[in-house]
C-alpha cells in the first residue's frame, strides 16, 4: 500500500518539479535523450527515453536500484536484446536494443538459446539478483533504429510511466516550437471559414514564446482543434513530443492532456489521440485537443468535458498553453467567431420559355421586391407579373419560391432589388443557356462518416440542382455557391447496400451524373460486405474500427508497375477515408482456379517505399478464396512468391584454408513475401547447429560456433527459407590448420 500511495503522489506532480533521484541515471553514455516519452510512433505511443549514446555502441548499463532479473527478450526485430528488472520497490526498470548482456549474463542467454536451437529467446530466470550500480550489459543497435539506450520504468501492473518522473539532470531551458493550428470540423453541419474541410493555420511568432494566428476563425457547428510542434532541450537537434498541453475558451479551461502514464493495452489509440488524416496524408503529427467517446487513453481531465467547441453569436478567445516536462511554456492566442450566414441569396431553379422560376432567401424586414430582366446585362425591364408560389419562414430569414413572366425567352439575365428597411440591395443572376457547354468537374472526398462533394470550380452562378438517389430515398439540394466552389457533405445515413446515384443539374442540363458504390462497417458488429459482384469480401469484427466508417473496394489498373512475381488477380483498391482502422478487417478474393501452389500465395500490398508487403494469409482451395488480414486502408493484389531468397556467404570461400573459424557472416534477403522469422534461418558445421544471430535491417546473419574447431576439413551448410516456402542453400567446405 505504501508502494502504490507513492506512486499515485508520483505522477501527479507538476510539470517541471524537482525529482529526489533515488533511481541511479541508466547509463553513463549522457544524460541528453533522442526521443522523449510518448512520442507518436506509427500504431503505439513510445513508452519510453532514448538516451543519446552519440551513435556508437557498447556503454554499460546500470541497474537502476537493487532489482530481480524479471527476463530476458532477443529478437531480431522490435527491442532487439532487451532486459527487464523487477525493483525492489514494486516498479519495473526495461533497457532495450542493448549490444550484449553482461559477460555472466551473456553466458546464460547463449546456453539457453543453444539449448532451444533458436536466437530468438524470451526468458525468465529463477532469483537472479542485482544490485543497484551493478553493469548488466552495454548499450548497442539490436532491433530496430541507430545506436541509443531505450530506457522504461513501468508501475507494479506494468504500465509505462514518463521516466522524467524519477530524473531532473535533463537540461531543458527551450520552450516548445509551435507550427500549425487545424481545426475540425465535427459534424456534416459543420463549417470552418465556410467550408466543410478541415482547415490549418499557421502560427506565427510575436514574442515571449506567444504565438498568434496568420488569419481569422470562422466556424458554423461544432469543431475541434488540433495542434503541431516540437520540443527541444539544450545541447542536442533532436525534436522531442509535448508534455502538457491545456486549451482554454475565455480564460476556462476545456481541454487537459499530460503525458505520464499509459497501458500497452490501447497503445494503439495513439491514432486516435493524433488527427489521423493529417499523417497518413502529408506526415504530419497533429495532437487534438478534444476527446472522442471511443478514447480510453488516461492523459485527460476528464471532469472539464470533451474539448469539443460549439459557438454561439459571439466572439470567443481562446487560448492554448502548451508545454515540455521542464515547465517551459508556449502559447497561442486567437479568436474564434461565429460564421456570418449572408442573410440575402437569390438562385435560379428553372426557366421554361417565358417563365422564370427563383428561390429567394431575405431576413424578415422586407418591404419591397422588384424584379427586373435583360437580354445584354446592360438594357434592363421591368418585370411587372410575378407570383410568390411558396413563403416558408425559418428562424432569423424567410425562403420564396417565386414565378416570373418574362417579355420573351430571348431574356437571359434577371436582378431583384430587395428594399428592406432604408436599404436597398440588387441580386443578379443569369438564365445563359450557353452553360450547357460548361464543364464541372466533382471531387469526392470521404471524411469517415460522411462523404464530401466538392463541385470545383464551380462557375455556375444559377439553376444548380443537387439530387441524391440510393432508391429508397430522394433528396434535392439547392447549392449555395461560395467561394465559387459548391460543398455538400452527405451524411453516412445515405448510404444503404444500394449505390447513391448523384445528378447535378442545371434547368434540363446534366452536369454530372455518378453512381458512389459506399458502403459502411459498424463497430461491435459482425459484416460480410461483397464488392465487384462478391469476388471480393470485406470481413469486419466487433473490433475492427472505432466509428462507423464509410469505404468502397475498386479494381483498378496500375501504368508502368513492375512486378519480380506472378501477380495472379487485378489490383484492388480498399479505399476510405484517411482514418486508422481499430483491430483490422480480412479481406477475401476469390480466384477463377488455383493455378500454381497453394504455399506460395499470398495477398500483398505496395508500402510507401513502392516495395511488396507480403500479409499472411490463408486459402481455401475448395472454394479458390484467399483471405488476409489488413491493417490499414491501401492497394492489395494476390501474388505468388516464386523467387529462392538471396543468400550470399561474405567471409568464406569453398576450400579455403583457415587458422580458425570463428565466424560464419552471410546475406539473408528477400523482397516478396520476406524471410520473416529466424527459425528460417540455419547454421550448421558438420551438421552441429550453429547459433544464427540476424539483423534484418542489414540483411545480415552471423554465426559464432559455440565450441572450439579442430584442426581438419569441415563441410558449413547455411539455409534460408521465405515465407511461401522457397529455399536457397549454400554448402562449402574450409580446412581448418
Amino acid at each position: 500500500m505504501i508502494i502504490r500511495f507513492l506512486l499515485v503522489a508520483i505522477l501527479f506532480l507538476p510539470a517541471g518539479a524537482q525529482q529526489q533521484e533515488n533511481y541511479l541515471w541508466p547509463t553513463n553514455a549522457s544524460n541528453h535523450l533522442t526521443s522523449s516519452f510518448c512520442e507518436y510512433r506509427p500504431g503505439h505511443y513510445h513508452s519510453a527515453i532514448d538516451i543519446k549514446t552519440w551513435n556508437k555502441e557498447g556503454y554499460p548499463i546500470y541497474a537502476i536500484s537493487d532489482a530481480s532479473i524479471y527476463r530476458i527478450r532477443v529478437s531480431p526485430f522490435g527491442y532487439g536484446k532487451v532486459i527487464y528488472l523487477l525493483l525492489d520497490d514494486g516498479n519495473y526498470a526495461v533497457y532495450a536494443h542493448l549490444q550484449k548482456f553482461s559477460e555472466e549474463l551473456q553466458k546464460k542467454v547463449r546456453n539457453v538459446q543453444i539449448a532451444n536451437k533458436r536466437y530468438t529467446l524470451n526468458w525468465m530466470p529463477d532469483s537472479m539478483r542485482v544490485n543497484k550500480g551493478e553493469i548488466i550489459g552495454y548499450t548497442g543497435q539490436t532491433g530496430i533504429g541507430s545506436p541509443h539506450l531505450h530506457f522504461e520504468i513501468r508501475d507494479p501492473n506494468e504500465r509505462p510511466m514518463n521516466p522524467l518522473l524519477f530524473y531532473d539532470r535533463v537540461k531543458d531551458t527551450k520552450a516548445p516550437v509551435l507550427k500549425a493550428l487545424l481545426v475540425i470540423p465535427m459534424r456534416p453541419e459543420s463549417r470552418i471559414n465556410g467550408s466543410a474541410k478541415e482547415q490549418v493555420f499557421p502560427l506565427i511568432y510575436s514574442n515571449n514564446n506567444t504565438y498568434l494566428l496568420s488569419q481569422s476563425i470562422e466556424t458554423r457547428g461544432p469543431v475541434g482543434f488540433a495542434i503541431t510542434g516540437y520540443d527541444q532541450a539544450d545541447g542536442v537537434h533532436n525534436k522531442f513530443a509535448f508534455y502538457k498541453t491545456i486549451l482554454k475558451i475565455n480564460d476556462q479551461p476545456v481541454f487537459h492532456q499530460q503525458y505520464d502514464v499509459f497501458d500497452f493495452a490501447i497503445t494503439n489509440q495513439i491514432d486516435i489521440e493524433i488527427f489521423y488524416p493529417q499523417k497518413a496524408k502529408h506526415d504530419e503529427v497533429y495532437h487534438k485537443l478534444y476527446i472522442e467517446p471511443y478514447n480510453q487513453l488516461p492523459f485527460y481531465d476528464r471532469s472539464l468535458g470533451n474539448g469539443i467547441i460549439t459557438q454561439n453569436d459571439s466572439v470567443n478567445n481562446f487560448k492554448i498553453e502548451v508545454s515540455d516536462f521542464t515547465g517551459n511554456t508556449s502559447k497561442v492566442i486567437g479568436k474564434i467567431a461565429t460564421e456570418k450566414i449572408n442573410p440575402f441569396k437569390m438562385q435560379i431553379i428553372n426557366h421554361e420559355e417565358q417563365s422564370l422560376f427563383l428561390y429567394l432567401h431575405t431576413p424578415y424586414n422586407l418591404k419591397g421586391l422588384d424584379f427586373f430582366s435583360s437580354i445584354d446585362n446592360q438594357n434592363w425591364q421591368a418585370v411587372n407579373q410575378f407570383e410568390i408560389l411558396k413563403r416558408n419562414l425559418m428562424p432569423g430569414y424567410q425562403q420564396f419560391i417565386i414565378k416570373l413572366l418574362l417579355v420573351d425567352s430571348l431574356q437571359y439575365f434577371v436582378k431583384t432589388k430587395i428594399i428592406t428597411g432604408n436599404d436597398e440591395l440588387l441580386l443578379f443572376a443569369a438564365i445563359n443557356e450557353s452553360i450547357q457547354s460548361q464543364k464541372v468537374d466533382l471531387e469526392i472526398s470521404n471524411l469517415g462518416e460522411s462523404v464530401l462533394l466538392d463541385f470545383n470550380p464551380v462557375q455556375l452562378q444559377s439553376g444548380l440542382k443537387l439530387t441524391l438517389n440510393n432508391k429508397l430515398q430522394t433528396y434535392t439540394v439547392i447549392p449555395e455557391i461560395i467561394h465559387n466552389h459548391f460543398e455538400y457533405v452527405v451524411p453516412g445515413h445515405l448510404f444503404t447496400k444500394y449505390p447513391l446515384k448523384i445528378t447535378l443539374t442545371n434547368n434540363q442540363t446534366v452536369f454530372i451524373d455518378t453512381l458512389l458504390n459506399v458502403k459502411k462497417i459498424i463497430p461491435d458488429t459482425y459484416q460480410t460486405i461483397g464488392f465487384l459482384n462478391d469476388s471480393v469480401q470485406i470481413i469486419s469484427r466487433p473490433q475492427s474500427v472505432y466509428d462507423t466508417l464509410l469505404f468502397e473496394v475498386k479494381k483498378i489498373e496500375l501504368e508502368n508497375f513492375e512486378c519480380s512475381i506472378p501477380v495472379l488477380t487485378p489490383f484492388f483498391h480498399f479505399n476510405s477515408a484517411y482514418q486508422a482502422l481499430k483491430g483490422g478487417v480480412e479481406m477475401a478474393v476469390k480466384l477463377d482456379s488455383i493455378r500454381c501452389n497453394p504455399k506460395q500465395m499470398g495477398l500483398y500490398t505496395i508500402n510507401r517505399k513502392g516495395k511488396l508487403e507480403w500479409i499472411e494469409s490463408r486459402i481455401d482451395t475448395s472454394e479458390n478464396t484467399i483471405t488476409g488480414k489488413l491493417e490499414a486502408f491501401g492497394l492489395y493484389f494476390v501474388a505468388a512468391d516464386t523467387m529462392k531468397p538471396e543468400l550470399k556467404i561474405l567471409n568464406l570461400n569453398h576450400n579455403q584454408v583457415l587458422k580458425s573459424l570463428d565466424e560464419i557472416k552471410f546475406t539473408a534477403k528477400d523482397e516478396q513475401s520476406g524471410i520473416g522469422k529466424d527459425v528460417n534461418i540455419s547454421i550448421s558445421i558438420n551438421n552441429q547447429f550453429v547459433l544464427p544471430e540476424w539483423d534484418p535491417e542489414r540483411d545480415l546473419v552471423t554465426g559464432h560456433p559455440h565450441w572450439k574447431i579442430e584442426s581438419g576439413m569441415h563441410e558449413i551448410v547455411v539455409e534460408i527459407q521465405d515465407l511461401a516456402g522457397n529455399h536457397s542453400i549454400q554448402k562449402l567446405r574450409v580446412t581448418v590448420e
